[in-house]
C-alpha cells in the first residue's frame, strides 16, 4: 500500500474542494484576514490516532474538518439557509470519498454551526467533520526483491555450502 504525507493528503482534498463550482476560495482556516471571499471552504486535519490496519505499515485515523463560510450580507433570500445547504453538500461529498488517493473512504461524522470565532461574526460558518484512515508509514514488506530464478532442495544433515552438489532442483529448468 502506498504511503501519503500530510502535504499530499491536504493537496488532494483541497484540489477536490477547488473543483466545486460555487466556491470562491479554498485554503486553510483564516487567521484574522477579513473580509473573506465567500462562499469559502477551509480544510484542516485536527488530529489523528493509530488505526488498526492489521499490517506492519502505520495507518492513522484522521479527524478532519471543512468549514463552509458564507457572508451574512449576501444578497439572497436566506444566507443562513444557503450556508446550511452548502454544509449538506459537503457532508455528502466527504462520505465515501477517497479524494483520488488509494485510501479508505471518508466517513461523515457531523455538521454544526460554528459561531466561536469572533473574527467571523459577519459570516455564517458551518463545520463539517469527517474521519479518514490513511497509510503514513513505510510498508515493512515493500522492498526491492531479486526475481526468483531457481529453487533447490537439500536434506538435513547434508546442507550448507560444502553440500551444494547434494541439492536437487525443485524445477527441472530455471524459472523465467
Amino acid at each position: 500500500m502506498p504511503s501519503y504525507t500530510q502535504r499530499e493528503y491536504h493537496d488532494a482534498v483541497t484540489a477536490e474542494l477547488k473543483s466545486i463550482s460555487w466556491q470562491r476560495e479554498v485554503g486553510f482556516y483564516p487567521d484574522t484576514r477579513t473580509p473573506l471571499e465567500t462562499p469559502a471552504l477551509y480544510f484542516s486535519v485536527d488530529s489523528w490516532s493509530r488505526a488498526d490496519s492489521g499490517t506492519d505499515q502505520l495507518y492513522v485515523d484522521q479527524d478532519c474538518s471543512i468549514w463552509i463560510v458564507v457572508d451574512r450580507s449576501l444578497e439572497i433570500d436566506s444566507p443562513e439557509l444557503y450556508a446550511r445547504e452548502l454544509a449538506a453538500d459537503i457532508s455528502q461529498l466527504v462520505e465515501g470519498h477517497t479524494f483520488g488517493l488509494n485510501i479508505e473512504p471518508g466517513v461523515f461524522q457531523s455538521a454544526t454551526m460554528d459561531n466561536l470565532d469572533p473574527g467571523l461574526k459577519d459570516y455564517y460558518v458551518w463545520r463539517v467533520s469527517y474521519g479518514q484512515e490513511i497509510p503514513v508509514g513505510r510498508d515493512l514488506h515493500d522492498f526491492p526483491r531479486t526475481p526468483l530464478k531457481q529453487v533447490f532442495v537439500g536434506v538435513v544433515p547434508n546442507i550448507g555450502s560444502e553440500h551444494i552438489d547434494d541439492y536437487d532442483p525443485l524445477f527441472p529448468e530455471t524459472l523465467p
